[in-house]
């Protein structure tokens, strides 16, 4: 007697079909591996010089391959000068037990041009800042801004000047004490002489309680761009988005970074 009817037969056949699909696909598969070519890693210099006493330095990092682990080995062997080329004063900086390059003995001025050189591994690298005129920070307050949910952001009060172009940047040191990654940049473009009220971006969320300080910076055309670049890669602000590559920089030699003379002042307040 034949047990298997027609319908049986046909389903024995596909699933033999089924089967020797499988076994072809699964020996079409093969382990590839990229061959992804590494990096030589850049000197990246991050130097600012302000009209504060506390904040000067120079802080020298290399970048890693993309292979490696998210780590910047600090570089304590290079040779760091900073020139007033306004008044000719000059410099040497020693490394501090932060790893760090402070300047101790030169202020910034404004008006005064300051030049950075850095010898590193056979290399020289250079760049210069003009600190510009300082504008006074006149108040600090804070306001509710309702959009998908209700956000208490910070909001500096100043007059911009009619007669020169300016670049600002405001630096948010939160409750804890730490400043926030946020770069939050403008130019004066639209606001250019006029009476200013403007909302920062801080990063952090702020809650009833909180002291906050802003921090206004008066910088330089180059530190400006540096910064919006940030900006746009961190996603803030209209135009945000940008693409990974590297930020604009007013050092030579082949360094990435930036070299800055700015103003700075800073304004605390709490949140009822």
């Amino acid at each position: 007697m034949n047990i298997f009817n027609k319908s049986t037969i046909t389903s024995i056949k596909s699933i033999g079909v089924i089967i020797l699909l499988a076994v072809n696909l699964s020996s079409c598969i093969e382990t590839v591996e990229l061959n992804l070519r590494s990096i030589e890693p850049q000197l990246v210099i991050e130097g600012k010089i302000t009209d504060d006493s506390t904040q000067n330095e120079v802080k020298i990092t290399l970048t890693q391959d993309f292979q490696q682990r998210n780590e910047f080995p600090l570089i304590t062997t290079a040779q760091v000068n900073i020139t007033d080329v306004t008044t000719g004063e000059n410099e040497e900086l020693d490394l501090s037990f932060l790893e760090v390059y402070p300047i101790k003995k030169l202020r910034g001025i404004s008006g005064h041009t300051y030049k950075l050189t850095v010898k590193y591994n056979g290399k020289t690298y250079e760049a210069t800042s003009t600190m510009p005129q300082k504008v006074v920070f006149q108040a600090l307050k804070y306001q509710s801004i309702s959009r998908i949910d209700t956000k208490t952001k910070m909001v500096v009060i100043y007059k911009d000047p009619k007669d020169q172009i300016n670049y600002y940047r405001w630096a948010t040191i939160g409750n804890d004490g730490i400043r926030s990654r946020a770069f939050f940049v403008r130019n004066d473009v639209f606001n250019n002489g006029n009476q200013v009220e403007q909302v920062i971006d801080s990063g952090i969320d702020i809650n009833s309680g909180d002291k906050i300080s802003i921090e206004m910076q008066c910088i330089d055309k180059a530190t400006f761009e540096y910064f919006l670049t940030l900006v746009k890669q961190q996603g803030q602000g209209l135009n945000n988005g940008a693409a990974g590559s590297n930020p604009p920089t007013n050092i030579s030699g082949g360094a990435l970074g930036y070299f800055g003379a700015y103003t700075v002042e800073t304004k605390a307040i709490t949140i009822l």
